[in-house]
């Protein structure tokens, strides 16, 4: 949670500087081209010490995540459920698809389609989407 504060400060931080070089450009209405390199030299710096800052706050957070024994509670990844098989889920998805396809080849109708194979009529309908695209 933390970095994603870090992030938007230092993304506000960065619009403002670069209005103030667009401002600054603007009131300079005959900018060398020395003074445009230089403003861009600038911003690069700027650019820099804002990633400095971001490698070194995720430094920290590393640091008190492996002192505190792992992420704090509520920030842990969301495990699968128990006895999940992606393998049997992607086999149940192929075997929706083709007999979605086979249905359609005799002109149903994708409500027709979802009432017959028990589906919900969004999932046939993107299931018909993909086969339409190619997929």
């Amino acid at each position: 949670m933390n970095w994603i504060y870090f992030q938007l400060v230092f993304d506000i931080i960065l619009f403002a500087f670069i209005i103030y070089v667009v401002m600054l450009v603007a009131r300079q209405k005959h900018s060398t081209p020395d003074e445009l390199r230089q403003l861009l030299g600038e911003f690069n710096k700027a650019v820099e010490r804002g990633e400095t800052a971001a490698r070194e706050l995720d430094r920290q957070i590393q640091a008190r995540r492996a002192m505190l024994g792992g992420d704090p509670p509520g920030q842990k990844e969301i495990a699968a459920p128990h006895g999940y098989n992606p393998a049997a889920d992607e086999s149940r998805i192929a075997e929706s698809k083709r007999k979605v396809a086979a249905l359609r080849k005799h002109g149903l109708g994708t409500e027709e389609i979802s009432r017959r194979l028990a589906l919900p009529l969004p999932e046939v309908e993107l299931i018909m989407a993909m086969l339409e695209g190619g997929e």
